[in-house]
């Protein structure tokens, strides 16, 4: 038993469709959404391809294409949206996933390096709630994807914390591929361990040095999350 949920284009509209006992009612519920006002809600041009995310109580988040991340009542009334930085004022992701991770909430939201090109996903802390969140990291695998446009809005994330203190995420845009992500939480080092036992991360003299290692990309992260310092070298003074 359960929901499907799909939108029409244009996002005005979320149709519901019931399954019970594995069969799907073909006469689906139609929820008309509306902005904070009760005015006919514009969500863009959604292409039936926005992600719905469904709360206990009814009500849901929708994110589409030309929309950011927003809470409708279980009515379909507009309730709060994200705010546009968090995506890198980039509204054509068409997929999000809400992840408890230890004591902290986060989105995974998919998202490009430009227009609809480059797809990748923004990692943001929304424990305080999705609206006020304003710290974010984009993601985009550097030897993955590609520049090819999606033109049909097409995306998926998944986001999943398990026992293990892992954080998974999967992200899947058309025509640019697979790229999966995993934070491990149960490391007690913040530096990453090499699988060659030949290089070998050093600090010496106010100099971060790869040792061993003929190329490198040395990128550092304050607390937030946010990159600091970032060079393709084997060395970095921390001055950088």
């Amino acid at each position: 038993n359960g929901k499907i949920l799909v939108t029409n284009q244009g996002t005005s509209k979320v149709f519901v469709y019931t399954i019970t006992n594995g069969t799907i009612n073909s006469t689906p519920t139609v929820i008309n959404l509306k902005d904070s006002e009760g005015n006919a809600f514009a969500g863009g041009d959604g292409r039936g391809s926005a992600g719905i995310i469904m709360n206990a109580d009814g009500s849901f988040w929708l994110d589409g294409y030309s929309q950011l991340p927003t809470l409708f009542s279980a009515d379909g009334v507009a309730q709060k949206t994200m705010n546009a930085a968090v995506l890198g004022n980039n509204n054509c992701g068409t997929s999000m996933s809400l992840i408890n991770y230890g004591t902290r909430k986060y989105l995974a939201a998919t998202s490009y390096l430009s227009s609809n090109a480059n797809g990748g996903f923004v990692l943001a802390d929304v424990t305080d709630g999705i609206a006020e969140a304003t710290a974010n990291r984009f993601f985009y695998p550097t030897a993955g994807l590609g520049p090819a446009g999606n033109a049909q809005r097409i995306s998926t994330v998944v986001g999943k914390a398990t026992d293990d203190y892992k954080l998974h995420v999967w992200v899947c845009v058309q025509g640019q591929g697979v790229a999966y992500y995993c934070y491990d939480g149960a490391r007690t080092n913040a530096v990453q361990m090499f699988d060659n036992d030949a290089v070998q991360l050093v600090y010496a003299g106010g100099i971060i040095s790869v040792v061993g290692a003929d190329n490198a990309l040395l990128t550092v992260y304050n607390t937030a999350g946010s990159v600091v310092a970032s060079t393709a070298s084997t060395s970095m003074p921390t001055s950088a």
